[in-house]
């Protein structure tokens, strides 16, 4: 096992490989959830078309609620999601810098409430529950070309079409892993 772990670790690791790849990161907001998030993400091409864009997503702490308050996504005090998106580019006639693409994909939301309840005597339980869902991923993206290695990126994005879900609006950075400006 950890002679495969090596080859593996390897492999991912040569530079012709790490010259497609595009790790970046970025803030992003959540509307429904009605804080900022840290969203770190990776682009891989798989063709001249499609980009494989696996990203984690961690949103702000909330202080405890109150348990005669509803649990809504408003009041979670952890909330953290992991996406895998598909962008297909759209073809711009007039710009070499700047590209636009569409987002197609699966959203992984893990949420944790923590709420207090008072039990008397001076005396507070904390409750922690948790939930996750799955759902889909629609929006829309662009980026601008900074060098030929680095870009800027902005993602307007629908996380999935449940209970959790909302509009996401992400701006960010993306470098090439093993490029040189």
């Amino acid at each position: 096992m950890k002679k495969f772990t090596m080859i593996v670790l390897t492999l991912l690791c040569s530079s012709p490989l790490l010259a497609q790849i595009q790790l970046g990161g970025g803030l992003s907001y959540g509307l429904k959830a009605d804080r900022p998030a840290l969203t770190v993400k990776l682009l891989k091409p798989l063709s001249e078309k499609w980009n494989l864009s696996p990203g984690f997503t961690y949103y702000t702490n909330d202080p405890y609620i109150h348990r005669d308050e509803p649990l809504r996504l408003e009041n979670v005090n952890r909330l953290y999601s992991i996406d895998m998106d598909f962008h297909h580019w759209i073809n711009l006639r007039h710009s070499r810098k700047l590209r636009a693409y569409t987002i197609t994909g699966m959203n992984f939301s893990f949420v944790v409430f923590k709420s207090s309840q008072v039990l008397g005597l001076n005396r507070e339980a904390i409750i922690t529950e948790t939930f996750n869902e799955v759902g889909l991923n629609l929006g829309l993206g662009a980026s601008y070309q900074v060098s030929p290695a680095s870009q800027l990126y902005y993602e307007a994005k629908v996380v999935g079409f449940s209970d959790a879900g909302q509009l996401v609006v992400n701006l960010g950075f993306t470098t090439t892993l093993g490029a040189k400006d």
